[in-house]
């Protein structure tokens, strides 16, 4: 057996969506109605893939709008809420990203919530861009969100506590180039569990250049989820690509 990656132990956890819950429902729903509007999205004509959709934020957001969306996630856990509430518009596939073959083409691939960059090699993000590009419709759009690199080492805290329902968490956060690491150390009825994020930090620069060598043309850059042009002062780098149809 293979060692066991950072983000299926983390993922996998009970812990991940404790710490996270304040990633609401809202935020969900103002990204797609930007997506929607900036996009000119039809629910009767467009099909979308939310690829690493952890608990389904998007991909429901999506659903109650009408649109078929197929979710994907590698974590068992985290996609069990979506197995739960059964909505029919939403098909949930358990897939590696660096390796899923879906039977189908989508108008939207959307990689939300710094769901890129995970992997140890540069090799492995490429393929996951290889498999996104395989499964874009010509016309259809692929919008990848990322942190904004400038802004997280701007505000870098180094370390914070958390007690959330009677669960303490231990943050530390560290630029370790080429990665921005999170430790998480939780401590639960006298048990002691320890956990990491990482992240490759990748600039608007890496970025653009790794979708221009896996066939895509960035054709809008944000910075928050209201689809805010992007500076290095905002919150967030979401790329809007399409396929380029020459490469």
């Amino acid at each position: 057996m293979g060692k066991v990656e950072w983000f299926e132990q983390w993922f996998n956890s009970p812990y991940y969506s404790l710490l996270y819950q304040h990633r609401n429902e809202q935020e969900a729903q103002q990204f797609v109605q930007t997506l929607i509007e900036r996009l000119y999205l039809d629910p009767s004509k467009h099909r979308v893939l939310d690829l690493a959709c952890g608990s389904g934020r998007h991909a429901l957001a999506f659903a109650q709008k009408g649109f078929r969306v197929t979710a994907l996630d590698l974590s068992t856990t985290l996609l069990a809420p979506l197995r739960a509430c059964q909505h029919p518009n939403i098909s949930i596939v358990q897939a590696d990203m660096r390796h899923f073959s879906l039977n189908q083409t989508f108008d939207l691939i959307l990689n939300a919530f710094t769901s890129f960059g995970y992997f140890e090699t540069l090799q492995e993000n490429r393929q996951v861009l290889k498999r996104v590009h395989n499964h874009l419709n010509p016309k259809g759009y692929f919008v990848l969100d990322y942190l904004n690199v400038p802004f997280v080492l701007k505000h870098l805290v180094p370390q914070e506590e958390r007690h959330i329902n009677g669960i303490y968490f231990l943050i530390k956060r560290r630029y370790t180039p080429p990665f921005i690491i999170k430790d998480i150390v939780v401590k639960e009825d006298g048990k002691t569990y320890a956990y990491q994020e990482r992240v490759q930090a990748f600039s608007l620069q890496d970025l653009e250049n790794l979708l221009k060598e896996a066939g895509f043309t960035v054709v809008d850059r944000w910075g928050d989820y209201r689809g805010s042009p992007y500076t290095e002062e905002q919150p967030r780098l979401i790329l809007v690509n399409q396929r380029d149809e020459n490469a």
